[in-house]
């Protein structure tokens, strides 16, 4: 009989980075991604494009670490790509390994470095970066060191692997070893489209020996743009550290449930599941899971279902090997019977190189069923033989158990459990409004005003997008673009500042304004204006509101990339903008707030405010009961003659 582990919900202490920063000085060596801070283009062969990630390695332990590019003692560095579209989270690219041959002393994460003075050791509390063409470098240097290897004899759990790895040094066409992605994921003409995200993994012994290797996954917003066989990325918001990307899915979507399960003697997996109401008693079920560094891999998957149970629309994603990977591609087939609706893929015994889940991956099961959602476990099968054979882990089933609020236990549906009285409500849920962020709120100003960065449900307001730009008036409007991507056009060289440069405005904003009166208005960042950012703005206004009109074709009445009488605003280093233009009363504008370079994001207050104050309208209905008679005559000539 094979055994079958029931765990729990595990919370581990590397799944969030803490507020304000990264967490310095762990004990032992711990090596994390800090950055993603660049990309490169390679091009396509096919129907298959080729990109690559540049990634800033920190030692946040205590201990220096190894990093000897001619032993396997180095870290080698993994590259993914995902997507989110229609509720589906699905891994769409990967590369090969990149073989690391030597580390820098510098001090991104702000750890405070103590350099090693040797090349081959990162010092305590020091980064290394590795520009995304070199990540991408397929061959080796002259010293026989770098390049990129396979996966498949990479332990992810110890770090250990062969020394020289296979095909080093050995170079091929744009796409060959690099983050390999099919042109249709990306192009919306086909199927792609939706939102993008770009990981980095280090994998290293040193940093496993320490037990630190639950943490070396990051991952950052990416921009997708081209057409036909030329498509590139571009960054966009900001790099989360040491947090993999299935972690995004429920950044965006509370709804998700997510579970973190250690395998026994190995590594981390992490399975997030969704559902959501079709309708007509019907339920569609999605399930992520993601193995971060199980060398066992996973070789089956199945949900519990009521025998009675009508499943449909049965569906599995995986992401394609390449470049010589000797493993199997096919998909796993589904069955839905005898209680459950499963998938798997051929056994270890009869095909080492069968398609099972590895590390560095994620896969995706799918139905609908006519039963509604509620609390049970799957059985994730593991691939390589050993114990345990299986793990049952927390997610949404079909006809599972509904949660029961105040038995202590944080269930599919909760937030918090038990009710603590200040925080939790009877419900189990967060309390949005307290002014306290809790886990599963985004923000919580303790307000409800919109537009102020954080909605009446605690999530992050979006108006990344001018389709769901915000409305709002005069006076101060706090903005945050940290999470924006960039959706407005290029007007042209010299179009936002009188010396030239570039006419875009990058990880933009979107508002709707309508004026009080004819005039002149000022659109000011500038802090001696009364407005404020700490970054390098730009701001540009439109003619016209109309939906997804500002943000393709709209009229450009004017853009201003730096104040052009007072460089202003010392938090960004002078740069801040003041566009002045004129309007008209009763008409919408649409404004877009934006920074100068590409990588640029932060926050402010945006300032609008007529260069002249809008003129008093005077009312004849001096007595307000809503007629002008000869009661108000008289009330205003008292005004000039005083009483009688």
């Amino acid at each position: 009989m094979d055994l079958v582990l029931f765990l729990s919900v595990c919370a581990f202490s590397t799944r969030h980075a803490p507020a304000g920063g990264i967490d310095c000085n762990r004990p032992g060596t711990d090596i994390i991604v800090g950055n993603l801070q660049d990309v490169a283009n390679w091009g396509s062969v096919g129907s298959i494009a080729a990109f690559s990630v540049g990634t800033t390695a920190c030692n946040v332990g205590d201990e220096e670490f190894v990093w000897e590019g001619d032993t396997n003692l180095h870290p080698v560095i993994a590259q993914n790509m995902y997507r989110l579209k229609n509720d589906r989270f699905e891994q769409i690219g990967m590369s090969w390994l990149k073989h690391g041959f030597g580390a820098l002393q510098l001090d991104a994460c702000n750890c405070g470095c103590v350099p090693s003075g040797d090349f081959h050791l990162l010092g305590v509390g020091c980064s290394d970066p590795y520009a995304a063409s070199l990540n991408g470098g397929q061959g080796t240097l002259p010293d026989g060191t770098g390049g990129l290897g396979p996966r498949f004899e990479v332990n992810p759990y110890t770090g250990v692997f062969p020394w020289p790895y296979t095909d080093s040094g050995l170079t091929g066409d744009a796409i060959y070893k690099r983050l390999q992605v099919d042109i249709a994921d990306l192009d919306p003409a086909l199927a792609g489209g939706g939102l993008y995200y770009i990981e980095g993994h280090y994998v290293a012994q040193d940093d496993a020996a320490a037990g630190n290797q639950h943490n070396n996954a990051s991952h950052r917003p990416i921009v997708v743009s081209g057409a036909g066989n030329d498509w590139s990325i571009g960054l966009s918001g900001v790099t989360e550290p040491e947090q993999p990307a299935i972690r995004a899915w429920h950044a965006i979507d509370p709804d998700v449930f997510e579970t973190d399960f250690v395998v026994p003697g190995d590594g981390l997996m992490i399975l997030a599941s969704k559902v959501s109401d079709l309708g007509g008693g019907t339920w569609h079920y999605e399930y992520a899971l993601h193995n971060l560094n199980v060398a066992r891999a996973v070789g089956s998957f199945a949900v519990p279902s009521d025998p009675g149970a009508t499943i449909t629309n049965m569906g599995f994603h995986d992401v394609s090997y390449h470049s010589g990977e000797p493993f199997d591609g096919s998909d796993w087939p589904g069955t839905a019977g005898l209680g459950a609706v499963s998938w798997s893929t051929t056994k270890f015994a009869i095909d080492p190189d069968a398609n099972a889940l590895r590390w560095g991956t994620l896969y995706n099961f799918r139905f609908d069923a006519d039963l509604p959602p509620g609390n049970g476990d799957v059985t994730i099968g593991l691939f390589k033989p050993g114990t345990p054979a299986a793990v049952a882990v927390a997610a949404i089933v079909p006809g599972g158990d509904p949660p029961v609020c105040g038995n202590s236990e944080v269930e599919i549906g909760e937030e918090c459990d038990p009710p603590d009285g200040l925080h939790c409500d009877a419900k189990c849920q967060w309390i949005c409004g307290d002014g306290v962020v809790q886990d599963g709120e985004q923000c919580d100003d303790g307000g409800q005003d919109p537009g102020d960065g954080c909605d009446e449900n605690c999530h992050v307001e979006i108006n990344d997008a001018c389709e769901d730009a915000f409305t709002i008036t005069e006076g101060l409007t706090p903005f945050d673009t940290t999470s924006a991507t960039t959706d407005g056009v290029d007007h042209g060289v010299g179009a936002c500042h009188p010396d030239g440069f570039h006419g875009n405005l990058f990880n933009d904003i979107w508002y709707h304004f309508e004026p009080q009166c004819d005039g002149e208005y000022r659109l000011t960042t500038c802090e001696q204006l009364g407005g404020s950012a700490n970054f390098d703005t730009r701001i540009a206004a439109y003619a016209g509101c109309d939906t997804g009109f500002a943000c393709v074709n709209a009229t450009l009445l004017g853009c201003n990339d730096d104040d052009p009488d007072n460089p202003c605003g010392g938090s960004a280093g002078g740069f801040e903008s003041t566009l002045i233009v004129p309007l008209s009363a009763g008409e919408c504008y649409t404004v877009r707030v934006g920074a100068f370079g590409a990588a640029e994001s932060g926050s402010g207050e945006l300032l609008i405010e007529p260069d002249n104050p809008c003129p008093v309208e005077l009312s004849a209905d001096l007595d307000g009961d809503g007629d002008v008679d000869l009661v108000d005559f008289g009330l205003f000539q008292a005004q000039f003659t005083g009483p009688k």
